[in-house]
């Protein structure tokens, strides 16, 4: 998706760190910082919310579980309508966060982050 939305690499200037790029960023949570030392510039797209607990939930976006089923699915429109919005909704957290004025994307996660309950996700 990145490829085909930003090809020339003009608003995601920066990689895009993948789990099988720094298999040690999973071993308690996800540890961006294996991978980066700018954490005002990463984000975790994650469908396991404790995986955001070693950024201390800051830099994590909740994501659906992505599985066969929901592959299935989308034969129906009203499944595939459901992914198509969390498609966009991720890409858009994503071009959002390029572009924010503070230069933070901590600040456009915390709006996201607040649909869903970090409490729950400690235990």
């Amino acid at each position: 998706i990145l490829n085909e939305l930003d090809p020339e690499r003009k608003l995601f200037a920066t990689r895009v760190i993948h789990r099988d790029d720094f298999p040690q960023i999973v071993r308690e949570g996800k540890d961006l910082r294996v991978g980066t030392d700018n954490m005002q510039r990463a984000i975790l797209f994650d469908d396991r919310l404790n995986n955001f607990q070693p950024q201390n939930y800051e830099n994590g976006v909740a994501v659906h579980p992505f599985n066969s089923n929901r592959v299935v699915k989308c034969n129906s429109w009203g499944p595939y309508f459901d992914e198509v919005r969390e498609m966009s909704r991720l890409v858009g957290i994503g071009l959002l966060s390029s572009v924010h004025f503070s230069g933070d994307v901590r600040k456009v996660v915390s709006w996201v982050r607040s649909s869903w309950n970090v409490e729950d996700s400690k235990q």
